[in-house]
């Protein structure tokens, strides 16, 4: 059996014996008319897309021809003409086009009318009604357009539009191009450190803004991008190129800032990580007219600084050199002290040839009494100090070595070593120096319970420098 759509053919031209087979798609719902079945005309419709835009920006204004009720293409027989409303244009890039087969659209920028002559609108099949478009980019100033076709614009060898058609465009004022601002957090690093860079792209108008160039970032001499760069994007079809090492951030066209609306701003960011090697402040600057974008060019530059502070050397590097001067001197004075011994006996101002002789050690050690070991009295005399008791520190640290070094100490010696303090405090010699041979004394003298103690193991008062020991 035929299918249902044959079936229900018309036919036409009966008076003349031939039989037309007008081929109408009229499927189970077929309108009738006064019971007889009646083919869907062509049709209209249209629309503007986006449906709002700021002022100077651009539509594009889409007609759409339909042919629902007849398998046979529905030729134009008259041109289809759109005339614009008052203030509406056609932009100065038309691009205008048609697939209306051979159909040729006239749209002339900066006029108010769109033509579509000759060509066909496909027809129906099973799947639905044959069409085809025509589109065009139009633009104006701020208003509200109201854009029609009247019923019988579109004329077919299928017959015509029986109905109007109408789309609106809003345009409003422009907010202005987008803008830039940017900033590097932290602000302030040390050298050899990462901050990241930000830019914020800011879009006032209620149309998205797309990039109709890269918008290019060139780091000031001396900033690079790290060597994990991180770089990102939250604007729309964004493309970053951004390599380490490299002095570039680069957002290619095409990205898309998103609109905004009532008092807010759509924004994207772009992001990247950079490093600065040396100390300084860097000056990172994009320049006006960087950002060219579909809702127009910024004209500023935006400008953020990076603070990179310097980093003290390591202490590690400087620590060894200090403790090896420090190890070469002490034991020098320790060479020398022997015959250093020699020539303080005749420089100190007290009496010396009372000193118990050596022979005194004659006392059993069993019998002495040891004193605690006194703390590390090791000091050394200001760099500043004079001479006067300078001097005086020298044959003190020279006595106290020679009470360590002893096997016993008398109440003499306790008496020698107390002048010498008092004479370094008589001289002002800084307490720094004075109060660790003071400690000594102290633990060498305070068990004497006899004419004689056994001399404890006791670290040098002060260091063994100079000649100025004294000779017990």
């Amino acid at each position: 059996m035929l299918p249902k759509w044959i079936r229900r053919a018309v036919f036409l031209g009966l008076g003349t014996g031939a039989v037309l087979f007008a081929s109408v798609y009229l499927g189970d719902s077929v309108p009738r008319v006064g019971g007889v079945a009646h083919t869907p005309a062509p049709a209209l419709a249209k629309g503007f897309i986006p449906i709002s835009i700021n002022s100077g920006t651009v539509s594009t204004l889409t007609i759409v021809l339909s042919n629902p009720g007849n398998i046979l293409p529905a030729t134009l027989t008259a041109p289809l003409i759109d005339n614009l409303p008052a203030g509406l244009v056609i932009n100065t890039i038309p691009n205008a086009i048609t697939t209306c087969g051979t159909g040729v659209v006239t749209a002339i920028a900066g006029t108010a009318t769109v033509t579509l002559t000759g060509g066909a609108i496909p027809g129906a099949g099973v799947g639905g009604p044959g069409t085809c478009t025509v589109t065009v980019n139009v633009t104006g100033g701020p208003g509200s357009y109201i854009n029609t076709l009247a019923a019988a614009a579109l004329k077919t060898s299928n017959g015509n539009n029986t109905a109007p058609v109408s789309a609106t465009l809003t345009i409003v004022p422009a907010a202005g191009p987008p803008s830039l601002a940017k900033g590097f957090i932290p602000i302030s690093i040390n050298q050899g450190g990462v901050s990241t860079l930000t830019i914020v792209l800011s879009n006032a108008n209620p149309g998205a803004a797309t990039l109709t160039a890269p918008l290019t970032d060139t780091l000031p001499a001396g900033v690079v991008i790290a060597t994990t760069p991180n770089a990102s994007t939250t604007c729309g079809a964004g493309v970053l190129a951004a390599l380490a090492g490299g002095a570039t951030v680069t957002l290619a066209g095409g990205a898309v800032i998103p609109a905004g609306s009532i008092g807010t701003p759509g924004t994207c960011t772009v992001t990247v990580d950079v490093t600065v090697p040396l100390a300084g402040a860097y000056v990172n600057t994009v320049p006006p007219l960087a950002l060219k974008t579909s809702n127009g060019t910024y004209d500023f530059a935006a400008t953020a600084t990076l603070t990179a502070t310097a980093v003290a050397p390591t202490p590690t590097a400087t620590l060894a050199p200090a403790t090896a001067t420090a190890t070469a001197v002490a034991p020098t004075p320790t060479a020398t002290l022997a015959p250093a011994t020699a020539t303080a006996t005749a420089v100190a101002p007290t009496p010396t040839a009372t000193l118990a002789p050596a022979t005194a050690t004659a006392v059993p050690a069993v019998a002495t009494a040891t004193p605690p070991p006194p703390p590390n009295t090791e000091t050394t005399p200001p760099a500043d100090s004079s001479p006067a008791y300078v001097l005086t520190l020298q044959r003190l640290q020279a006595f106290l070595t020679q009470l360590q070094d002893a096997d016993k100490v008398t109440p003499d010696d306790c008496v020698q070593l107390k002048s010498l303090i008092q004479l370094a405090h008589d001289q002002q010699a800084p307490a720094s120096s004075i109060d660790p041979a003071q400690q000594a004394a102290d633990a060498l003298c305070v068990a004497i319970t006899g004419p004689a103690v056994t001399v404890p193991v006791v670290p040098s008062a002060l260091p063994k420098t100079g000649d100025g020991g004294m000779q017990r």
